[in-house]
């Protein structure tokens, strides 16, 4: 991985859009009207008629605001060069791998059929030249008496083995830039404790030449936020427990 000073701009301008809005959500008590508006363009989107699971919903939620906030980001700051023209087919095979790009901007990629479990990008966009892939985790750290790793630690453990990251390269013939950004309550769990369950490996990716950034809330927020939405606006969806 690589991290230019360009790109280390970027994640600032994205870390204070969400401090802002977490500012914003507490001083309101309820979900801030530029949540709302895009939570109202994500609707827009839906089969009504099909009743999905809630972490669906969240997941192309998230998928669909960051690339709305990548988006403002570029036109308030030109300089930094965001081109959100990638992919030139929405299926490129890249030495061993096959990459798609799915339906509501989702791209994926597998090690052409063997792979049955595909790593999917929230989103990749060139900076300054630099591909850049962004990864959003909204779940919970592992806690301490829990032997099972999170999602987040096995992320970042195919991070550290380059099997997330390796698509791309192979693609662009180079290093990327990777932006992993989370639920603001595990990204200062992580950051805040070497002794818990992932903060070593956290630490790993950050030396390693990663960014991450907390999201505008914690995961149960979120969740909250996202699900409180959707009802408001008479969708229906399946509620599991998140962890």
């Amino acid at each position: 991985m690589i991290k230019t000073p360009i790109l280390e701009r970027l994640c600032e301008e994205l870390k204070e859009l969400y401090r802002q809005l977490g500012e914003l959500h507490k001083q309101l008590g309820k979900i801030p009207p530029g949540l709302d508006r895009k939570i109202d363009s994500y609707v827009r989107t839906i089969n009504k008629n099909k009743k999905l699971e809630l972490t669906y919903h969240i997941s192309r939620f998230c998928r669909s605001s960051l690339n709305l906030d990548l988006r403002e980001i570029s036109r308030a700051n030109p300089q930094l060069k965001i081109d959100f023209n990638v992919f030139e087919k929405d299926e490129i095979v890249a030495g061993p791998y096959l990459i798609k790009k799915e339906r509501y901007g989702q791209i994926t990629a597998k090690e052409n059929l063997k792979d049955q479990s595909p790593f999917d990008y929230d989103s990749v966009v060139f900076v300054d030249g630099l591909p850049v892939i962004f990864h959003i985790m909204y779940g919970k750290c592992r806690k301490p008496n829990n032997d099972c790793p999170s999602r987040i630690e096995q992320v970042l453990l195919g991070i550290e083995e380059g099997r997330i990251i390796d698509p791309l390269v192979q693609l662009f013939e180079k290093d990327v830039g990777l932006v992993f950004l989370l639920s603001r309550d595990s990204y200062n769990t992580l950051r805040g404790n070497d002794e818990l369950p992932g903060s070593e490996i956290f630490a790993k990716f950050i030396e390693s030449g990663g960014c991450a950034l907390p999201l505008y809330a914690t995961s149960d927020q979120i969740v909250k936020d996202i699900a409180s939405g959707l009802t408001k606006r008479n969708i229906l969806y399946k509620f599991q427990t998140f962890v």
